[in-house]
């Protein structure tokens, strides 16, 4: 016991002697580039030493300069998150939950509470159910005037699909029930005609034969997504008078294999190693639709693309959705003869009306259900691009 005390304090000593020689001898040098920071922001500038009441800001702000400029920070902040779980089997941070396997992980932001809509404590007040009911009801007509049914789609969180077999039990979960089953309550009631896809049980169903979501990242991988736009297509598919095969039949049209390991949104946010890394999956089969009319915002990610595809069901889908519809879209695009797929943040009515779809589907992540309430492009001003 002594002996291990001894090692922890002289390898803490250690990291913390390199910790203070690397910035300097770093600066002396005048070696290398900034590094990505990682983060959608402008790095700090050195700060200008004028007068006295530049004196004041300067330790603040050399500070931040430092920070951003020092080479080799990331391989820096994973040796000092490796050495914190080596030593103590934890991290000081209060972003992620890690599981009881690695390299599993869960969110604990506070970007839409994922945790805490896990563990059954941010249920929606009455009032929100009724202004949240009300808008998606509203929503509704102004597509049906328009000729155009609406669908709402949920993309579950993560941790509703693994937490039983990752979650640490110090991670207690009420009995009542949660909000999203407080939503789908309230909007069977309020507007019954908006079909609600929540595919939790099929990837429940599914991650006991494969995974379904990344280890150390937020989202379904493209496993997960083949089985909810399986879940989608299947409510689509209902006033075509098409045959479709069903979600679990189209899960087996397609055969997947390794393709690589990749690093997860949760992994990056605290900096964790490559031990964390995810594997990503490919499915084999070569796509049928033909993808046109690529838009991009100035970070390069694709906001908009349109496909057709003569082998798809007679359906014309417009799909508005987050993150989660990025591995979804292969799929959907593959399954109807006609589709155009956006970032619900750069919603476009105009353009969903010009398009003429004949089904309009909003996808949100289960963790954003708060924002249902104020929609971009249809309550408040969407981005522009």
């Amino acid at each position: 016991m002594a002996k291990n005390r001894i090692s922890a304090v002289f390898l803490t000593a250690l990291f913390l002697i390199l910790c203070g020689l690397w910035p300097v001898s770093a600066c002396l040098l005048q070696g290398g580039t900034p590094e990505d920071t990682g983060e959608n922001r402008t790095l700090a500038a050195y700060p200008e030493l004028k007068n006295l009441r530049d004196l004041e800001r300067f330790p603040a702000g050399f500070e931040a300069w430092l920070n951003d400029h020092m080479p080799a920070k990331t391989a820096l902040v994973e040796s000092q998150s490796a050495l914190e779980l080596g030593l103590f089997g934890e991290m000081a941070q209060d972003k992620v939950v890690f599981g009881t396997s690695r390299p599993w992980l869960f969110n604990r932001s506070e970007d839409g509470q994922p945790l805490e809509t896990y563990k059954r404590t941010n249920l929606f007040s009455e009032e929100e159910l009724d202004r949240i009911s009300q808008n998606l009801s509203e929503m509704q007509q102004d597509f049906s005037d328009a000729g155009i049914r609406m669908v709402l789609m949920i993309s579950p969180d993560k941790e509703q699909i693994y937490g039983d077999d990752y979650m640490p039990s110090s991670v207690a979960v009420l009995e009542n029930e949660g909000r999203t089953e407080q939503l789908i309550g309230a909007l069977r009631k309020m507007c019954p005609s908006l079909p609600v896809v929540y595919p939790a049980e099929l990837l429940r169903k599914g991650r006991e034969k494969e995974e379904v979501y990344y280890a150390s990242d937020t989202h379904w991988n493209r496993i997960g997504a083949c089985i909810a736009c399986g879940a989608l297509v299947d409510t689509l598919a209902e006033d075509t008078g098409s045959t479709w095969p069903g979600a679990e039949a189209f899960r087996e049209r397609y055969h997947f294999s390794e393709k690589e390991k990749k690093a997860g949104d949760l992994q990056k946010l605290v900096r964790l190693g490559e031990e964390f890394d995810s594997t990503e999956y490919e499915a084999q089969e070569a796509r049928t639709a033909e993808v046109s009319d690529v838009s991009e915002d100035v970070r390069g990610e694709v906001i908009r693309e349109r496909s057709t595809n003569p082998e798809g069901l007679p359906l014309h889908v417009y799909l508005s959705g987050d993150s989660f519809r990025w591995n979804l879209t292969g799929f959907l695009q593959d399954s109807v003869s006609k589709s155009t797929i956006t970032s619900r943040y750069y919603l476009d009515l105009e353009d969903v009306v010009s398009q003429e779809p004949d089904v309009f589907v909003y996808m949100i992540a289960e963790r954003y259900l708060h924002e249902l309430d104020r929609i971009p492009g249809y309550n408040t001003q969407a981005l522009t691009y």
